[in-house]
C-alpha cells in the first residue's frame, strides 16, 4: 500500500492502537498474507540452537508492513506493567513466560491455519528456522525470565526454545519467480 508505506518503514505490531493482541486479531482476520522471518544463523555454538529468531514481517492486501519483534511483542510493555501490578514477586516471571507461550501459540495457529494462504521468499530456510525457533532471554529485558523457566526449556542458560511452528499452504515466491523468468542457461 503506497499511501501507508512512506519512508517510515514497517510498523511495530505492538504499537498499533489496542496493542499486540489487537494486531493478532487483525492478522487472524486476513485471508492471505505475506511474511518474512528475521533471524540469525548461529555459528560455532556447541548447542542444539541453530537459529535465533528476532521477528516476523507481515502484510496483507491494503495493509502496511507490520513487524512483530518477538523479544518485545511476546511480552509487551502493557503486559509487563500489568504483571508487575497484579503478581507477587517471584510469580511475576512465571506469568511472563505464560504470556509469551500464549502469544506464541496464537502466532503458531495463524501461521499453521490451512484455510489461510501465505506467501514468502525462500521458504525452505524459513521452515528450517521455524522447526526449532529460539529467542534470547537476554534480549527479553521486561522480566528476568531466567529465574522463571525450567531447565528443560532453556538451552545453554540463555535460549528460550519455542514450540515448532509448522506452516502450510505457503507459496514460495522465489520459485514462482524462477518458473516465470528462468535463467537463460537453465531455460535451455
Amino acid at each position: 500500500n503506497k499511501d501507508n508505506a512512506g519512508e517510515k518503514g514497517p510498523i511495530t505490531a505492538g504499537n498499533i492502537r489496542g496493542g499486540f493482541d489487537s494486531f493478532l486479531e487483525l492478522w487472524e482476520s486476513a485471508g492471505e498474507f505475506f511474511f518474512d522471518i528475521h533471524f540469525n544463523k548461529l555459528q560455532g555454538l556447541n548447542s542444539r540452537i541453530s537459529y535465533e529468531i528476532h521477528g516476523i514481517a507481515i502484510c496483507w492486501n491494503s495493509s502496511p508492513v507490520y513487524y512483530v519483534n518477538l523479544n518485545k511483542d511476546l511480552l509487551s510493555l502493557e503486559c509487563a506493567e500489568k504483571l508487575s501490578k497484579d503478581a507477587a514477586i517471584g510469580k511475576k516471571e512465571a506469568l511472563g513466560t505464560d504470556v509469551i507461550k500464549s502469544r506464541w501459540n496464537r502466532i503458531r495457529n495463524i501461521m499453521g491455519d490451512e484455510k489461510t494462504r501465505k506467501f514468502t521468499w525462500n521458504l525452505k530456510v524459513q521452515i528450517q528456522v521455524l522447526k526449532s525457533p529460539a529467542i534470547s532471554i537476554q534480549r527479553c529485558t521486561r522480566l528476568n525470565l531466567a529465574e522463571a523457566v525450567r531447565d528443560h526449556e532453556l538451552v545453554d542458560g540463555s535460549w528460550l526454545v519455542m514450540l515448532p511452528l509448522r506452516i502450510s499452504h505457503t507459496i514460495d515466491m522465489s520459485i514462482v519467480s524462477w518458473i516465470l523468468w528462468p535463467d537463460e542457461e537453465r531455460h535451455s
